[in-house]
């Protein structure tokens, strides 16, 4: 009573049309995240398409294409660490600029304190004469 030809046909018309939307899916989330600019590894893109991360890794096309994003994106952020550490630079310059700033407001103070003493004693004195004339 068993059938020794199945007719399977249909179940791998259905299996490989599955795997083809499947694929397309994916595909579309890649491009989609790209566009956008989101960051591109297999966790991410396995929520987006709503797939398994083993899907993924399974596929030789799609595993290469993610990878190769993926460290694409690394050569991007590369870039930014150039500028971070180009912007610690000018960081160190204007802080070097503002401490002799101010060296030179404290020297400037220092000088019209003496000047305020000056004036102070100058002004006791002054008074002093104009009591006496009194």
């Amino acid at each position: 009573m068993v059938n020794k030809h199945p007719n399977t046909t249909g179940l791998l018309n259905h299996a490989s049309k599955k795997k083809r939307e499947t694929q397309y899916r994916v595909n579309e989330v890649i491009q989609l995240m790209v566009k956008e600019g989101q960051k591109i590894n297999f966790n991410s893109v396995s929520e987006k398409a709503q797939v398994s991360k083993a899907y993924l890794y399974r596929e030789p096309l799609i595993r290469k294409t993610i990878e190769d994003l993926r460290q694409q994106q690394e050569g991007i952020h590369d870039f930014k660490n150039v500028k971070r550490r180009t912007s610690d630079a000018s960081k160190d310059v204007i802080i070097e600029t503002l401490k002799n700033k101010l060296n030179l407001l404290k020297h400037k103070n220092k000088l019209l304190e003496s000047e305020n003493e000056h004036l102070k004693t100058q002004l006791k004195k002054d008074l002093g004469k104009v009591y006496e004339n009194l």
